[in-house]
């Protein structure tokens, strides 16, 4: 059995919250990731692809939602955990 190794619940983004023109780039999006999956994400320029990329690796956090790694959720790793994560 495969375990899991990446959840994303929910995962919204919003650029500029708290502006006048906020800008949503990712709205409710899930991914299970398990041990041995290879994926690919596809989409048009400007679709989200990079900013669901950088949420996953933690280069960026989501404004709604949650990401696991290992069953940890990304915004309780310490900084050099999410160095390891990264490395």
């Amino acid at each position: 059995m495969n375990n899991e190794i990446l959840v994303a619940e929910n995962v919204t983004k919003i650029y500029g919250i708290d502006t006048k023109n906020p800008v949503t780039a990712l709205s409710d999006v899930s991914l299970t990731m398990y041990e041995s999956d290879f994926i690919c994400v596809m989409g048009p320029s400007g679709s989200g692809k990079s900013t669901f990329i950088n949420n996953l690796s933690t280069i960026d956090i989501p404004t709604k939602g949650k990401v696991f790694i290992n069953d940890q959720e990304v915004r309780t790793m310490g900084e050099n955990e999410v160095g390891k994560f990264r490395y």
